[in-house]
């Protein structure tokens, strides 16, 4: 989301090497680690995301980050595009955890609020789930709302860029298959179910 002369525009929370190109101050929110990034940046300032998913300070006049979660109303539609299909809400890091100590195979799903990559996500993942073969138990976190819970998952995967959406597929706690959201962007719901469909037949067949 881009806050610029008062006035709201959605902006996609993935963005690389963006330009923003202001002749005023810009406060840039970034949803990738689940906060809001309020970025007070000059004229002709470019940002690039580091390695790691976030912008950095280098270069800004100041880098404030501020916990505001999006209000409940916003997600709930987000979280029940996900839970119709059977995906349990892990909202605290406790509900992370034990998910993930469970035997077997598990899909742990980052949702967002994003209607572009997210919005064919959720239908994608919604197909997949038809498959022969599928997780013993899947579950979501959403970033931007259950902040706790997604930063704690992100530790968990912390050999993986975090990004959101994405899809880390688990086999008895430990990751085996990872989708990020640079390979959601490219694809519509069915072949994002094509993609985890393999890796359900690679990982999850018995």
């Amino acid at each position: 989301m881009r806050i610029l002369a008062g006035k709201i525009e959605q902006m996609d929370d993935a963005v690389s090497d963006l330009d923003l190109r202001l002749d005023t101050t810009c406060w840039n929110t970034d949803e990738t680690d689940g906060r809001r990034a309020i970025d007070r940046t000059g004229t002709n300032r470019s940002h690039s995301k580091d390695r790691k998913g976030g912008y950095p300070a280098q270069g800004c006049h100041s880098f404030v980050i501020v916990d505001i979660p999006y209000p409940e109303q916003l997600v709930i539609p987000m979280r029940e595009d996900l839970t119709k299909f059977g995906l349990e809400e892990a909202r605290t890091p406790a509900d992370v955890d034990r998910i993930l100590a469970q035997p077997g195979t598990t899909m742990m799903v980052v949702n967002s609020v994003c209607g572009c990559a997210a919005g064919k996500a959720r239908p994608g993942i919604g197909m997949a789930l038809q498959h022969s073969a599928k997780p013993d138990r899947s579950a979501t976190v959403v970033s931007g709302a259950d902040e706790a819970a997604v930063a704690h998952l992100r530790d968990i995967l912390a050999d993986f860029p975090p990004s959101s959406p994405s899809i880390a597929l688990f086999k008895d706690g430990k990751p085996v298959y990872m989708v990020h959201r640079r390979d959601i962007e490219m694809r519509q719901a069915p072949e994002i179910a094509r993609l985890l469909t393999g890796a359900f037949d690679e990982f999850c067949a018995s």
